[in-house]
């Protein structure tokens, strides 16, 4: 979810730039110099920069009309002489009216134009949108913003199709970028950019900063892509960097990467604890801590904190990473953990960590380097790790391949609970018509180690449904409400 610095102006892409200089209302400062330049970056078709100067110091705004809807844009306070706005928010295919308004300290105003502009269609290639159920007065106030795959004829993800787009509240388009590569996990940052993870070579090991015009403003790449990154990427010395990130009070940032073990004696199956023992090259996660120069200043290596030779169902395929290390690591690989989500807690410096592949949600203290507790089925854990885990309290039901953990602003954990298998290793499976998907609300009181469940939507019952991978549940702040994404959902659960 996102709130836009201000909202926008669309242009069409064959434009290369206005400058218009009529102005009415004399009296406030004299406005010049308006020049707008439509996608700047060539990566934000629904964005233009408009820069203009005024006569005396004033504060801009905006004035947007159309027959989608009416905004005002107002970037900042400041009195300035030379301005420069990113115009965002405009719907495709419709025609909008542009007025300039420049104010002076005396609170005298002066406007330009207005400007009309025609905003191009969507492109063909581009997921289809279909709003089912709108209630606008119980909805988050804002934008929604997401990313999105494509599995042309529901094969492998499109390496190339890189896209990230925000809707309003009836659905529609207002903002999307075009990137070069697949694009992962986006936040939006405190300074209104946005961070996200492109695949890149089909190598999980780059970050990219952009602002809202689409223009870059930082890259990161891992040792992995060293050689095939983009110019002017900035190396950190990591493997990968794959799933999520947070963004410290600091600037630093918090990255999830890897490396490779081998155990001579790794479990040999998750369904026979018997099987015999071999040898296992396992993919283990590290957290990472590192500048935005790239230098790494901590990092936190989970093959450390927790057990490496326990399994659970999911933990014996490699498969996620074959591309990562291609021509660096032969044979296969166990993605033990599969780590899929970070957030930084500043009260106590400490992160909460999602571990797909250990079916467990953990809380890690940084300074000193101890895991505080574990949230998941106890199955399987041994000591010291059994001190760590959570009791259930009350009705209960253990999350299974998790994603998307938070801590919300009652001090809840949310998370999207895919439900795969529904039991650990060595236990039988739930069977796959039973099997579902959740969002699910869990309260912790550390102090004496107990969790339980607050809140939950989706099975059991007639509207069960099961996503077997990706899935996302975020807590809206305003309206208090849920928004839950489902990344692969089917209708009839089907086996994991």
């Amino acid at each position: 979810m996102f709130k836009p610095l201000g909202f926008a102006l669309m242009i069409g892409a064959s434009l290369s730039g206005w400058i218009v200089s009529a102005q009415i209302e004399a009296g406030g400062p004299a406005i010049g110099d308006l020049e707008l330049t439509p996608n700047p970056s060539g990566r934000v078709p629904l964005a233009a920069l408009l820069t203009v100067s005024t006569g005396a110091p004033a504060r801009i705004s905006i004035k947007v009309d159309s027959e989608a809807a009416a905004w005002t844009i107002a970037p900042d306070s400041e009195f300035k002489t030379s301005h420069s706005v990113a115009v965002l928010g405009l719907r495709p295919g419709k025609t909008h009216r542009i007025t300039v308004v420049a104010t002076g300290r005396d609170g005298r105003t002066r406007e330009a134009g207005p400007l009309e502009l025609t905003t191009p269609e969507l492109p063909e290639i581009f997921p289809p949108l279909e709003v089912t159920i709108r209630k606008p007065e119980k909805m988050e106030p804002g934008f929604t913003l997401f990313n999105a795959y494509r599995w042309p004829d529901l094969g492998g993800t499109d390496p190339d199709y890189g896209l990230l787009l925000a809707v309003d509240d009836r659905g529609e388009v207002v903002w999307f970028y075009r990137g070069q590569y697949s694009i992962g996990d986006a936040m939006r940052l405190d300074n209104g950019n946005i961070l996200y993870t492109p695949s890149i070579q089909n190598r999980r090991a780059a970050l990219t900063e952009i602002d809202m015009l689409g223009n870059i403003v930082r890259r990161w790449h891992a040792r992995t892509l060293e050689g095939e990154a983009p110019e002017g990427s900035i190396l950190v010395d990591t493997d990968s960097f794959h799933h999520a990130t947070d963004v410290m009070p600091s600037g630093n940032i918090l990255a999830i990467s890897t490396e490779i073990r081998t155990y001579e004696q790794f479990p040999g199956s998750d369904s026979d604890p018997d099987a015999p023992k071999a040898s296992r090259q396992v993919v283990g996660d590290i957290i990472v801590e590192f500048s935005r120069d790239g230098a790494i200043l901590h990092e936190w290596k989970l093959l450390d904190l927790l057990d490496p030779l326990r399994v659970t169902y999911g933990s014996f395929g490699g498969g996620f990473w074959r591309g990562t290390y291609a021509g660096i690591i032969t044979g296969g690989m166990s993605d033990w953990a599969h780590t899929n989500a970070i957030q930084y807690i500043a009260a106590d410096h400490s992160v909460l960590l999602s571990h797909r592949n250990q079916d467990v949600i953990m809380k890690l203290d940084l300074a000193a380097s101890k895991i505080s507790w574990m949230l998941g089925d106890h199955a399987g854990w041994k000591e010291p790790w059994q001190a760590h885990l959570l009791q259930p309290k009350g009705e209960f039901r253990w999350p299974y391949h998790q994603h998307a953990t938070r801590i919300t602003g009652r001090g809840t954990i949310l998370m999207y609970d895919n439900g795969n298998n529904g039991a650990a290793a060595f236990e039988p499976k739930v069977p796959p018509g039973e099997i579902y998907s959740r969002a699910v609300e869990y309260e912790v009181d550390p102090a004496t180690m107990e969790v339980k469940e607050v809140w939950s939507y989706g099975g059991p019952g007639d509207e069960a449904y099961f996503c077997s991978f990706l899935g996302d549940a975020d807590w809206l702040p305003i309206m208090d409400n849920v928004l839950i994404t489902d990344g692969a959902r089917t209708d009839v659960p089907a086996k994991s």
